[in-house]
């Protein structure tokens, strides 16, 4: 029953990812990799621990434990890196298309504004198909 406790652990990283970013899917993937990094350095220090090699204890209370979530606390850290880089790559794409529809005079999209152009095309092509 102590051990389930841990994992609030999870539950903090979410909430701590979606703070930081408001993403929902960064937070929920930001927690998939600390738990893969965590339960994985969890899993390696356990196989030593059964090779021979052991060098601190594997209890996940004791210092494999601390050891463990700083290797998913690493891992997640080098997801939410590359996360961010790609992130800014994204909105850079999204500011030079909106550069190149304001000089093309075209109006900035919205849900109603692609409806009623989507309807307009449809109703286009279906003109030209009936007198053609």
């Amino acid at each position: 029953m102590g051990n389930l406790g841990l994992g609030v652990i999870l539950v903090g990283v979410f909430i701590i990812g979606f703070v930081y970013t408001w993403s929902f899917r960064h937070a929920f993937n930001l927690t998939v990799w600390f738990g893969v990094g965590w339960m994985g350095s969890l899993a390696v220090l356990y196989m030593l621990d059964k090779l021979g090699y052991g060098v601190i204890s594997t209890d996940p209370l004791g210092s494999a434990g601390a050891v463990a979530i700083a290797a998913g606390a690493l891992v997640a850290y080098i997801y939410h890196m590359r996360w961010r880089k790609a992130e800014a790559e994204r909105q850079r794409i999204k500011a030079a298309e909106a550069a190149a529809r304001r000089a093309r005079g075209e109006p900035e999209p919205s849900v109603i504004g692609n409806l009623g152009r989507t309807l307009g095309k449809m109703r286009a092509s279906r003109s030209k198909r009936s007198s053609g």
